[in-house]
Order: C-alpha cells, then structure tokens, then sequence
C-alpha cells in the first residue's frame, strides 16, 4: 500500500483530533445551552436551539 510520511500523519492525525475535539466542545454547549433556556425560559423560546457562540469554554 501506499505509506505516508510519519510527519504528515502526525499532522493527519492532529487535525482529526483537533476536529473531534471541537464538534464535542459545540455540542456539549449547544445542550447546555438548551439545558438552561429551558430552565429559565418560556417553552416556545426553548425549542429554538441556535448553536451558541463559544463564550471562553473552547
């Protein structure tokens, strides 16, 4: 097969971790978000589930 540099996967693999890391981070404020909207909101408010802007969290 065809092999890859080691320094390329190293960057490879950074990049997918790094990735996965931040899809994680968004979901998880995205359902706190929702979490406290809908502790402290009006029901109608609380379907709307915008994904949040990472407020230092990241």
């Amino acid at each position: 097969g065809r092999s890859i540099a080691p320094k390329k996967l190293r960057v490879i693999q950074q990049q997918k971790l790094k990735k996965r890391l931040e899809v994680g981070i968004r979901m998880r404020i995205e359902r706190e978000t929702v979490q406290r909207a809908q502790g402290s909101l009006p029901k109608k408010l609380a379907l709307v589930t915008a994904p949040a802007p990472a407020k230092g969290k990241a």
